[in-house]
């Protein structure tokens, strides 16, 4: 008699132990990590059910996809140039950040401020890099609502005059501005002995990346000390840009 309590009291546990949702999803990760070749107790975790646990939070749903870069309430400080003209350093949206010192080239763009009575881009601006490794083209969309902007195909780009630094000017809060990026670079990639042959005669080899991108700012702040911006970067390719989620 002792003996059947005993077996009804372990099966009594056991089902309790497999009825907690925890315990299921770590019975669930063992299956995945014993077919994908990793041992199957990695990362597995189980719960005595009778003891409080906390519940694990649910996993958020990205923003976007991880196609697509993006950073809200970015802020760049303005250098003083003399004369009324002011400038930022360059930002890197990749990085999602502004380049250091010297490293100007790895940037996309840089905020300006020209005096009112500048000839060719007055007021705040948004220009594109010299010397950068993208050929950059804007276009101000103007007051939008930012999520409303879903396509940059059919925008029509800013063709800069010869010598000229495409830029979009007369900028004010609240304006959209569009983005098309060409990147055409080639560069060496470096020998993993710097004593070879190859890298001593410097014909070794080199890597060529060639692809079109995509980018929308939205312009929260303008004043003379700094600027506040959001961006979404489409870094696939495509001019198409999706809602946030929960947006």
């Amino acid at each position: 008699m002792r003996r059947w309590i005993f077996i009804a009291i372990v099966a009594a546990i056991v089902a309790l132990f497999f009825a907690d949702r925890v315990n299921r999803q770590q019975v669930n990760r063992m299956l995945v990590n014993a077919a994908g070749g990793k041992p199957p107790m990695n990362d597995v975790t189980f719960v005595f059910p009778l003891i409080p646990h906390p519940t694990p939070s649910p996993t958020p749903v990205p923003v976007y996809p991880g196609s697509i870069a993006y950073e809200k309430n970015v802020t760049l400080r303005y250098e003083d140039l003399g004369s009324g003209y002011w400038q930022t350093h360059a930002f890197n949206m990749v990085d999602g950040e502004q380049t250091p010192p010297g490293d100007d080239w790895e940037g996309q763009f840089r905020f300006k401020f020209n005096p009112p009575d500048d000839p060719m881009h007055p007021g705040h601006s948004v220009v594109a890099i010299a010397g950068a490794r993208s050929k950059m083209a804007f276009a101000n969309l103007g007051l939008k609502n930012f999520y409303s902007v879903q396509s940059l195909a059919g925008v029509h780009w800013l063709v800069p005059s010869a010598g000229e630094t495409p830029a979009v000017w007369n900028l004010a809060p609240g304006d959209v501005v569009a983005m098309r990026i060409e990147t055409d670079l080639t560069a060496p990639i470096k020998p993993a002995a710097s004593g070879s042959a190859t890298g001593s005669a410097g014909l070794g080899p080199t890597i060529k990346v060639q692809k079109l991108t995509y980018a929308k700012l939205f312009i929260r702040m303008l004043s003379q000390d700094k600027v506040q911006f959001d961006y979404v970067f489409r870094v696939d390719g495509s001019p198409v840009f999706p809602r946030p989620h929960g947006g």
